[in-house]
C-alpha cells in the first residue's frame, strides 16, 4: 500500500496510468509468451485479430465445464491470460485503453476493482458541428470487464450466431468519427491497427 501511495496521485488518480495498472499490465506482457506455447504451441497463432476471439472462446470452453467451474478459477494464471489477451484485442483493435482504480478496494470480493479496458474518449475536432450527431451521449465510455465476459460465455450455450468476437461492435461508430479517434490513438500508440480498428468500427 506504501508503494502504490507514494506512486499515484491520490487526488486525483489516473485509472488508465498509475503503478498497480502499468505493474499489471508488464507481469501480463512478460507471461504472454509462456502462456501461448502452453495454449497453442506459441504466440503466433495469437496474433490479437478479431478472428483469434473464436480460438480463444473454443480454448476457454474446452478447459471449463460449468459457469462455477470458471468463476473459482479467476485467479488462475491460464484465465488470467486469457482476459488479458481478450482485452488487449479491444486495445490495438478498437482503440480502448486499460483502466483499474489505482488503490485496491477496501473490500476484498468488490467485482469491479479489475483490470478492464474502455473504449476511447471523444476527440475534440476543429470542426466540432460536424461531429455533433455523432455521440449520442458525450459522458458515455464503453466499459468491458474482460475476465467477467469470459465467465459469462457459460451463462448462454454455444451460439456460431453469438460469439466473443462480437464484444469488438460496442465500438461501433460512424466511419468518419471512427476514422478521427483512431487517427489520434494509432500516432500515440504504435502498436494500433489503425485499419483493422477502422473496418470494424465502420
Amino acid at each position: 500500500m506504501t508503494e502504490l501511495e507514494e506512486a499515484d496521485d491520490l487526488e486525483g488518480p489516473d485509472w488508465t496510468d498509475n503503478h498497480r495498472l502499468n505493474t499489471w499490465l508488464a507481469e501480463r506482457r512478460a507471461a504472454f509468451p509462456a502462456w501461448g506455447r502452453e495454449t497453442s504451441g506459441g504466440t503466433a497463432e495469437w496474433d490479437f485479430s478479431p478472428e483469434s476471439l473464436d480460438r480463444l472462446e473454443d480454448l476457454v470452453r474446452g478447459v471449463f465445464r460449468t459457469y462455477e467451474e470458471i468463476s473459482a478459477a479467476q485467479d488462475e494464471p491460464f484465465l488470467v491470460g486469457a482476459a488479458w489477451y481478450f482485452g488487449e484485442v479491444q486495445v490495438r483493435q478498437c482503440g480502448a485503453v486499460w483502466r483499474w482504480c489505482p488503490q485496491p478496494s477496501e473490500e476484498p470480493d468488490n467485482p469491479y476493482d479489475v483490470p478492464m479496458v474502455q473504449g476511447p474518449e471523444r476527440v475534440p475536432d476543429e470542426d466540432e458541428d460536424e461531429y455533433d450527431d455523432c455521440w449520442e451521449d458525450d459522458d458515455h465510455l464503453h466499459v468491458c470487464n474482460p475476465m467477467s465476459t469470459l465467465c459469462g460465455l457459460y451463462l448462454r450455450a454455444p451460439n456460431e450466431e453469438e460469439r466473443l468476437r462480437d464484444a469488438l461492435k460496442a465500438y461501433t461508430w460512424p466511419a468518419h468519427a471512427a476514422r478521427r479517434v483512431n487517427s489520434v490513438w494509432s500516432s500515440s500508440r504504435p502498436g494500433l491497427q489503425t485499419e483493422s480498428a477502422i473496418a470494424i468500427l465502420a
